[in-house]
């Protein structure tokens, strides 16, 4: 057998190694086989498709190998369609357009003639009826309108001003001649004979309380004296009592104590005698002569003159009390005092009532006055004053003036009641207060001269939602009147804006 495979002379492993070639040629034969099939197969199917195509394209049958030129053919005729297709929409968006753009030129042509019917009707009997619509020029006029209607608010704002400073000057001289009346003045007595009176007044009153504080000081001394005098006449019943004559009194008095007190000295002096004379030694029978005698009687003598200086001092200080007595006794000196008193009661009762009087006149002048400024606060404290009351959201009902000496200062009004200054506000309200303020400044500066951009930043951050929305309203408002521009990182505040103020236009500076 390997003889005739023509491996006589190979071995067992030539043998091996020709089987394994054999398993591969046959293998490689067998896939031969499959892909000639496969390539018949493929070859029918590319016939089948190419007469398919061939009959979609009412193409003649091609030749073998011409699919090519019908896929080619087919793709040309697939693209010209969708041109076709892309061509039709595109028409029928032009179409759609056209009809919009067409009922868009009806609408304006009705509007145009609507505001035309409008135009005439407003203008009827006017200088403008008469004059071409024409669209540059009539923008022209309708600037000269708007400036010529800012300038007719303006010149009403003035005459409003006007007439309401009229009006005051017309109160203020209405309260100047009730005044004048009050007062008993004429009815052309000037502003300085007013003051005047207000300055005598003042001086009365100064008056009054200098003499009411020496009438304090001579009641008080009259107290003291009238005190003195009734201890000094109980002093005498005391002492006539002990003297055993208590009908004695003053003069009498006086006269029996000075007795009294020169019978006590001479008593005094009889019982110091006594004693000296007991205190001498007896004389000696027949031991004392002429010359001890005299020595003796010189010593007595000046003993005795010794006892009459001294009684002289006595009857002196004796005289200084008794006219001491009789100063306070039985004289005419209370009655004058007296007399002096009611006078001076008189002089400052009628002191009194004219210094009522003038002090009721002036009370009544301050009370007019105050009245006249709560009454003819300016515009721009009423404008601050309803921007405080919105902001507030109601928790105060204004603002309010009030006179602080020759100023003004600047009170809040509680909505439950009373006055609050600025300092004792809290921080959130001070804020409100303060963008109230600017408003109306800003307010009162558009009436009289061109406006500047109103600028604000982040001024809402102690305000909640509500009052948020209150100050958006206002800050709307004064766009009527100038830019304002209010700058913020709060994103909420953006909704509440636009709520607030639809017109506003919202500006992300983190996107530019």
């Amino acid at each position: 057998m390997t003889d005739a495979l023509g491996l006589s002379d190979a071995g067992l492993d030539a043998l091996l190694s020709w089987l394994g070639a054999r398993e591969t040629a046959l293998a490689a034969r067998a896939r031969l086989t499959a892909a000639e099939a496969e390539t018949a197969r493929a070859s029918a199917a590319v016939d089948a498709a190419a007469q398919a195509l061939a009959a979609l394209l009412s193409q003649p049958m091609p030749a073998p190998g011409g699919l090519a030129a019908l896929r080619a053919e087919a793709l040309a005729r697939v693209e010209a369609a969708g041109r076709i297709a892309d061509l039709d929409r595109a028409a029928e968006t032009a179409r759609e357009t056209a009809l919009r753009r067409a009922q868009a030129l009806e609408k304006a042509a009705a509007q145009l003639a609507a505001w035309d019917a409008d135009w005439a009707v407003l203008t009827a009997g006017t200088p403008l009826a008469a004059e071409p619509v024409e669209i540059e020029g009539l923008g022209r006029m309708l600037d000269m309108l708007d400036r010529l209607g800012q300038e007719a608010a303006n010149h009403a704002a003035l005459a409003d001003r006007i007439a309401k400073m009229e009006a005051n000057r017309d109160r203020f001289r209405a309260a100047l001649t009730d005044l004048r009346t009050r007062l008993g003045m004429d009815d052309d007595a000037p502003w300085a004979a007013l003051t005047a009176r207000l300055r005598r007044a003042e001086e009365v009153g100064r008056q009054r309380e200098v003499l009411g504080a020496d009438l304090a000081a001579l009641r008080a001394a009259q107290a003291a004296d009238s005190a003195a005098q009734l201890a000094n006449e109980a002093g005498q019943a005391g002492i006539a009592a002990h003297l055993g004559a208590p009908t004695l009194r003053g003069r009498e008095l006086a006269t029996h104590l000075a007795a009294c007190r020169t019978a006590g000295t001479l008593r005094a002096e009889i019982a110091r005698l006594t004693r000296d004379l007991a205190a001498q030694p007896e004389p000696e029978a027949g031991g004392e002569d002429d010359a001890s005698l005299a020595a003796r009687e010189t010593a007595l003598q000046g003993a005795a003159e010794a006892a009459r200086a001294a009684a002289e001092e006595s009857f002196a200080a004796l005289r200084e009390a008794r006219r001491r007595l009789e100063a306070v006794g039985g004289d005419d000196a209370v009655a004058r005092i007296e007399a002096e008193r009611a006078n001076l009661l008189n002089a400052l009762a009628e002191d009194s009532r004219a210094h009522l009087a003038a002090r009721f006149g002036l009370i009544a002048f301050e009370t007019a006055l105050r009245r006249y400024r709560d009454s003819h606060r300016s515009a721009m404290l009423a404008r601050a004053s309803e921007a405080f009351a919105a902001l507030s959201r109601g928790a105060y009902a204004g603002l309010s003036a009030e006179p602080d000496g020759a100023q003004e200062r600047l009170v809040a009004l509680p909505a439950a009641g009373g006055a609050k200054l600025a300092a004792d506000l809290s921080k959130g309200t001070r804020f409100q207060l303060y963008l109230a303020l600017r408003i109306a400044g800003y307010a009162e500066l558009a009436r009289s001269r061109p406006t500047v951009p109103f600028i604000a930043d982040d001024i809402m951050e102690t305000l909640d939602d509500g009052r948020a929305t209150a100050a958006f309203s206002l800050l709307g408002q004064m766009s009527h009147h100038g830019q304002v521009i209010y700058l913020t990182h709060h994103r909420h505040l953006c909704e509440i804006a636009r709520e607030a103020c639809p017109q506003a236009r919202v500006l992300d500076l983190t996107a530019l």
